[in-house]
């Protein structure tokens, strides 16, 4: 589990056992006494906590012919019965890393639980496996090979999403037991130089954040997994992720680590000069080798992230903004990301689809369109009152949700829908 201080206050305050008022950008206590305020982020650390969890629990088709007809495209097919009518017993604690049935739930998994962005993500690593599903099927399974923290990670977050699906506490119980054995063994895991910034590493911890997205353990336990993503990619680097497994979790988990740093209101290391040249060249590689309706659209998507990207940003420089240079410079940037929006929605006009039903179309559609308006939002308050603004950000990550998709509309969108300012 995650260990999350109960303090709000910044790490002096709570380390001084003093009250913080918690102001922007400096709090009072650290401009009385002279001294650089290191902000309000929580910070995390591993620990196990199952046994009070224990205690707590026990009381109470692909390619189609134009963008358009992509409201109504399939995923790549994989299989047959939904993972929430499988048997518990293909959950059990001893994990087999070469247990067929593990990796066929993880995949089901997948797309049950993300049909959108298994539709996009997916038609994509087809596309790059010579419209090859058996390949496909097998690429996105190796996150369940080996023996250790792999398949214990994907078995937990597969484990808490048939949980939801079929109401069981008997299978919450068995998800957080291999949540529990998931932490220790990444931990031993980043012991070992080679394996700490391997490409199965960062699926594994990738999948640690699914899992507390979905079991809530506190509302924001998931973001030491999303910041241990955010680490062994930095280190990577980029052109790490240009091939294989690791290029699959950069393309899948993308729109996950954005709306993270949406939710914590600071910028996205993904928008960084060597990750949006990979972003550009996956994209014009995929496109080409996608081709028709799917080719444009991920064309027209890479476009759009390479705009949404930055807003996590502009909401921390929004929140610490000091001189009037600094403050034009800032408008500037987002008057012309919010022209670029504008400019991509208005091309992207009638792929939305029928009302009520999500699409990989609609959902990139209706991000681009949440992200203007929060921009605009931004812009309409610097009109009237200088920086640094003083705001929360209200997210959809951060409510969680009912329906057992609502983590594949999160990602789908980038993080922008439900995304709000409150002054």
């Amino acid at each position: 589990m995650v260990g999350v201080p109960h303090s709000t206050g910044c790490a002096l305050c709570r380390e001084r056992r003093i009250k913080c008022d918690q102001a922007i950008p400096d709090c009072t206590q650290c401009r009385r006494y002279g001294r650089p305020c290191p902000g309000y982020r929580k910070t995390y650390r591993f620990q196990d906590e199952r046994p009070g969890l224990e205690r707590k629990h026990r009381s109470s088709s692909t390619t189609t012919s134009s963008p358009r007809d992509l409201s109504t495209a399939s995923p790549p097919t994989i299989n047959t019965t939904p993972p929430m009518q499988r048997n518990p017993a293909e959950f059990g604690d001893d994990t087999d890393d070469d247990s067929t049935n593990q990796r066929r739930l993880f995949v089901e998994f997948l797309a049950n639980a993300f049909p959108t962005g298994w539709a996009h993500v997916g038609t994509r690593l087809m596309a790059n496996e010579g419209e090859d599903a058996s390949r496909l099927q097998a690429q996105t399974a190796r996150l369940c090979g080996g023996r250790g923290f792999q398949a214990t990670a994907t078995a937990c977050v597969t484990g808490i999403y048939v949980a939801h699906a079929r109401g069981s506490a008997g299978m919450e119980g068995t998800s957080r037991r291999l949540y529990a054995r998931a932490l220790r063994e990444v931990e031993r895991g980043l012991d070992c130089a080679e394996t700490a910034i391997s490409g199965v590493m960062v699926g594994a911890v990738m999948m640690l954040a699914v899992y507390e997205m979905y079991a809530r353990t506190s509302a924001d336990a998931f973001v030491v997994h999303v910041e241990g993503v955010e680490r062994v990619m930095s280190e990577r680097g980029a052109r790490a992720h240009e091939r294989g497994l690791a290029r699959s979790c950069y393309l899948a988990f993308r729109g996950l680590l954005v709306a993270t740093a949406a939710f914590e209101g600071r910028g996205c290391f993904l928008e960084g000069e060597e990750w949006v040249r990979l972003a550009r060249r996956v994209g014009e590689e995929d496109s080409r080798r996608c081709g028709g309706g799917w080719g444009r659209f991920v064309m027209m998507y890479e476009e759009v992230f390479a705009q949404v990207v930055r807003v996590p940003g502009y909401l921390e420089e929004a929140r610490r903004v000091r001189s009037e240079s600094a403050e034009r410079e800032l408008v500037r940037r987002m008057r012309e990301t919010r022209a670029q929006l504008r400019e991509l929605v208005a091309a992207m006009d009638g792929w939305a689809g029928s009302p009520g039903r999500d699409s990989a179309p609609s959902l990139l559609v209706r991000g681009a369109g949440s992200a203007v308006a929060l921009l605009e939002t931004l812009l309409g308050r610097l009109r009237v009152q200088a920086g640094p603004l003083r705001f929360r950000v209200v997210t959809e990550l951060g409510r969680g949700g009912e329906s057992l998709t609502w983590l594949d509309r999160v990602a789908s969108s980038m993080g922008m829908l439900g995304t709000e300012i409150v002054f």
